[in-house]
């Protein structure tokens, strides 16, 4: 059970490729062997907020859901 830590860490270094702007902490993607970088969606505008936000709702939402069916 030690490696799923290690799932998110892994799963947040290929979110940051994905989401940082060349003007905003840019991450290099191959670091050791070139400095290339890649021109994400910054994760400030309002369009990826709106579709972050609306990610997390339906996740809570399936999650009450979930909760109240196991629970009756």
């Amino acid at each position: 059970m030690f490696w799923w830590p290690l799932l998110g860490w892994r799963l947040h270094i290929v979110i940051d490729v994905f989401t940082h702007s060349a003007q905003f902490l840019p991450s290099p993607v191959l670091y050791p062997l070139t400095y290339w970088g890649f021109e994400g969606w910054a994760w400030n505008q309002p369009g990826f907020l709106l579709l972050n936000d609306t990610a997390l709702a339906l996740v809570r939402a399936g999650l009450a859901h979930r909760w109240r069916r196991n629970h009756r």
